[in-house]
């Protein structure tokens, strides 16, 4: 955890617990220490949250010490009757936590009446949200001019405040197919490898063109040695042996192509990305997760293909190419070919897409097996995700 932004706000909070805000932080630190004297309970940047072992331990945290903004639905600031507090968490992601796949991580509280620490909290968490770029809700204490009914249940207002209220879907789990390659778990990671079917059609492929050489050869080499009449016009029998010729050059590059193919492993173990060829071994290229400076999701623009109903998802299709950056080099992991999507939000992501620059990825506005594939990979990695648009 880096302490390089100095807060320009500090936010006393429950339990001798603190927050600082600045222009590009969010601290949440234990009172009797300070920012400089002590390492900061949860520390949060636009690229994501980190947090102390001890910290993960109590709210159940994964132990990497790191959430991606994609592993966070959304911050959550609300009045508690039942304790009289004012509570601000997150909701991150949870996918063995039963059928709901995001569940509540507490951050700080405030107790007291409910007019007291209203501002402090809801100043709290509108610079959480907007940091992390993710919603916010406000379950705001009830407010009503007539009493109530002592046997009418009193239900909080929920309210979204500064960003939209809509959850990213949850994230697929693996394996993930495409056209050409399967992104699948193994012991030691996840793994990019080709397609058993397309390694099975490549190799028929190849084949195919060594046949068709050979019938070219046999009918060229028949025709010239045959000692009949000669052909009209002569120089035929010479085309089917230059169209054997590159039969058989076709045939002898599909062969390598599927002898050389390479996969890309995310070595969790080892904590390295690198690429090696499947069937004649060797490494091509590797790279420490320490080394990533973020993974990169690049594609042509989403083409609309239609959309089921008025206000349904609009059907998109895009090509799709993933890197890994680190500071110097862009290291091509997997070109996908066309992918096959929907966008919950498909008139927000066209004026988007008039904005120059890399952005977060969002499954709410872009829902392909691409962008679910690269969240995984960002998040095994432990590196930010961007997503860029190809002119």
């Amino acid at each position: 955890m880096h302490n390089s932004h100095a807060p320009i706000a500090t936010i006393p909070a429950a339990h001798n617990l603190a927050i600082e805000i600045g222009p590009n932080i969010w601290r949440l630190i234990n009172g009797t220490r300070s920012s400089v004297g002590g390492a900061p309970l949860v520390e949060v940047t636009a690229q994501g949250v980190s947090y102390s072992p001890a910290f993960a331990r109590a709210r159940r945290l994964p132990p990497e010490g790191w959430l991606a903004p994609l592993d966070i639905a959304r911050v959550v600031v609300g009045w508690a009757p039942e304790t009289q507090s004012w509570h601000l968490g997150l909701l991150v992601s949870a996918p063995d936590a039963g059928p709901s796949p995001w569940r509540w991580c507490g951050l700080a509280s405030w107790r007291g009446a409910e007019g007291d620490h209203e501002k402090e909290a809801r100043q709290a968490a509108q610079a959480l949200a907007r940091l992390l770029d993710r919603p916010l809700h406000v379950v705001a204490p009830p407010r009503s001019s007539a009493p109530a009914a002592a046997s009418a249940p009193v239900t909080p207002a929920v309210a979204p405040v500064l960003a939209p209220t809509r959850i990213e879907p949850a994230l697929r789990t693996l394996p993930l197919h495409f056209d050409e390659w399967s992104f699948v778990t193994t012991r030691g990671g996840l793994a990019w490898r080709r397609r058993s079917d397309w390694v099975m059609v490549a190799l028929m492929r190849s084949v195919g063109f060594l046949v068709m050489a050979l019938v070219f050869v046999f009918l060229g080499v028949g025709t010239l040695t045959s000692g009949l009449a000669q052909v009209n016009p002569a120089w035929l029998p010479w085309l089917g042996l230059a169209v054997a010729l590159m039969l058989f050059i076709m045939a002898l590059r599909t062969f390598w192509q599927v002898i050389a193919s390479t996969e890309v492993i995310v070595d969790t173990a080892r904590r390295e990305v690198r690429a090696r060829r499947r069937l004649m071994g060797g490494t091509r290229w590797r790279v420490p997760f320490d080394r990533v400076a973020y993974v990169l999701l690049s594609q042509t623009a989403p083409r609309p293909q239609g959309r089921k109903g008025k206000h349904g998802p609009m059907r998109v299709l895009q090509e799709v190419w993933l890197h890994l950056a680190d500071g110097e080099h862009f290291w091509p992991v997997v070109a996908l070919g066309p992918v096959e999507g929907i966008s919950e939000t498909w008139d927000e992501v066209r004026a988007r897409l008039k904005q120059a620059g890399r952005r977060r990825v969002r499954l709410s506005e872009l829902n392909t097996p691409a962008h679910h594939a690269a969240v995984h990979m960002a998040r095994a990695v432990g590196a930010p995700l961007w997503w860029d648009i190809r002119k």
